[in-house]
């Protein structure tokens, strides 16, 4: 009775059709001692699992953090704060003091503001000079990439004309 049962289970399993439940019924079956001949090709199958759970890792594992991943940071941070401050700038500008009306303690406040910006705006800027390098490098090496299909498509055709085989 139970060899049938097992058999049936077994059936299932390789058929992928089996719940957790009588997995662990197979798994109990196959770590006893004594178990049927024709069901012995199973038992590594099934030992794999405990004898694996029973492993540790005694390796240590150094990450490395990356640099980029710092840099995005720091810019996505940067443009929050520039977000914010044009969003706080369009707002107060929009309230119902004119540039003429604000008190000198104000226009203070305005012109060191007006300065950061600036300053930020000409940071920002200098670090897009780097990517105008990277894509003026990426279209010289797509024009080499379409120069290298070119030369490859005349090498094929030259070898057809003179039939030189390689």
């Amino acid at each position: 009775m139970v060899l049938v049962r097992i058999e049936k289970l077994l059936n299932k399993y390789e058929n992928g059709q089996t719940t957790l439940d009588e997995e662990v019924e197979l798994r109990d079956y196959f770590s006893q001692s004594v178990i049927a001949s024709q069901f012995e090709v199973y038992r590594p199958l099934f030992n794999y699992f405990e004898v694996t759970c029973k492993e540790k890792s005694t390796a240590d594992i150094s990450l490395q953090t990356n640099s980029y991943h710092h840099t995005y940071k720091w810019l996505a941070t940067a443009a929050m704060i520039v977000i914010a401050v044009t969003i706080f700038t369009k707002t107060a500008m929009s309230s119902s003091l004119n540039f003429n009306e604000l008190t000198e303690d104000q226009l203070i406040v305005f012109n060191q503001t007006r300065k950061a910006m600036d300053l930020l705006a000409n940071n920002i800027n200098k670090g897009s000079e780097g990517f105008n390098a990277l894509t003026l490098m990426s279209k010289s090496l797509n024009k080499g990439a379409e120069n290298i299909f070119l030369l490859e498509s005349f090498t094929e055709t030259k070898n057809k004309i003179f039939k030189i085989n390689n």
